[in-house]
């Protein structure tokens, strides 16, 4: 709710938190729709259509300055709410503080409109104070029985009775007399005018400090403030994966946690494909995995095709012709094993390369509907673009 002591930027400390609490929120308000759209200077008109059929001697009243949505009035209001409380970001501490920072560097003109928002706020928001006018109701079963508010009241009635909170203070409780659609329409000019006023004092904010320099700091002007429509894309992303209702303690770093594996674009095709899933696995004398490269495969034309990793591609060709087609999975029959980079990877095909070579045993796994399916592969000779020879047997078994 307002606050009738707000204090003033005694420092230049003080003032400069102000100031800089004050952009990052006019910034908020400068970018809703309704401002940018400038749709905020008819609703802050006070206009009324009067029309009479002369027939039925009806007149029909209508009040013009009504949004077109109310849910997006009311985002409206959110935002410029912190700034009409005791806070930094109030509007009238903002331009006390830019008063203070400023100083000389201000032209008759600026100091002129510091000083005009300083007494709007004053006369208008702490003194209730009309902008356009009062309305009062009387009694249906009681002449005698009048209550008047300003316009201001009723839309701080609207702002904290029926937006903000179900009690308001007592400066605002005699809004709730008045019909919803008094506070509703009275709110709408209020916090239209004080839109306005932000506005104006973040251009007047923006204009000195790119002329002179205010010493704000730096982001102020170029952080994120608004979060935009639709969904969220994450670019470089990091996602890790395990059982379902895996727990994992708080505060523990991803690569601290047990049983969980980072979500590449290969293990997530993998997710989708299980029956095509591979996986090139090097391990040391004591059976350690020291390697793992996970991939797809398939097959064309007879010959088995392995995507590692989107890095390079193994295939897999019998002895003798390597064009021999083969059958669905290799079993019992020797041949050899092509390591050829895709695209420009030869670098990281080099890597795998390395791996099958050091490694005491390297094993290409191959998951189907009818199990999994481990072919021994012989180290020797490894190496970018060459031909790896295939131990004797396929290993076969289900998983």
């Amino acid at each position: 709710m307002t606050n009738h002591k707000i204090e003033w930027p005694l420092t230049h400390e003080a003032a400069l938190e102000s100031l800089e609490a004050f952009v990052m929120r006019a910034r908020r308000v400068e970018a809703h729709s309704l401002v940018k759209s400038s749709k905020i200077y008819k609703l802050a008109e006070q206009t009324i259509t009067a029309t009479a059929e002369i027939k039925t001697n009806v007149m029909t009243v209508r009040l013009n300055c009504r949004p077109e949505d109310e849910e997006v009035f009311e985002s409206l209001a959110a935002r410029i709410r912190p700034c009409i409380i005791n806070d930094p970001v109030n509007v009238r501490k903002a331009a006390r503080s830019m008063k203070l920072l400023a100083g000389e560097a201000l032209t008759a003109e600026q100091d002129e409109a510091l000083d005009g928002i300083i007494d709007w706020y004053d006369y208008h928001i702490e003194g209730r104070n009309p902008i356009f006018g009062f309305e009062e109701i009387e009694s249906l079963d009681d002449a005698t029985k009048t209550v008047s508010a300003t316009d201001v009241t009723l839309g701080m009635g609207w702002l904290y009775s029926d937006l903000i909170h179900a009690n308001p203070d007592l400066s605002n409780r005699v809004a709730l007399e008045f019909p919803y659609n008094s506070r509703y329409q009275n709110g709408v000019v209020l916090i239209s005018h004080l839109a306005l006023k932000i506005t104006k004092l973040l251009e007047l904010i923006r204009k000195v400090d790119s002329e002179h320099g205010l010493d704000m700091r730096e982001g102020v002007w170029t952080d994120q403030i608004v979060a935009g429509n639709g969904p969220l894309d994450l670019h470089n992303a990091k996602v890790f994966i395990g059982k379902p209702l895996h727990e994992v303690s708080v505060g523990t770093r991803s690569k601290d946690i047990e049983g969980i594996e980072p979500l590449t674009a290969m293990r997530m095709a993998q997710l989708r494909s299980p029956s095509r899933e591979a996986n090139l696995i090097c391990s040391d004398g004591d059976g350690n995995i020291v390697a793992r490269f996970p991939g797809i495969y398939r097959f064309a034309d007879g010959v088995l095709s392995v995507n590692l990793d989107n890095v390079a591609s193994l295939e897999f060709f019998p002895s003798g012709s390597p064009r021999v087609p083969i059958k669905p999975l290799p079993e019992g029959s020797p041949g050899v094993f092509a390591l050829t980079p895709l695209d420009d990877k030869s670098a990281a095909t080099s890597k795998i390369a390395a791996a099958v070579y050091s490694a005491e045993v390297t094993i290409l796994e191959l998951k189907s509907k009818s199990g999994i399916h481990r072919i021994p592969l012989e180290r020797a000779k490894c190496s970018s673009g060459a031909a790896l020879p295939a131990q004797g047997d396929s290993d076969t078994g289900t998983g």
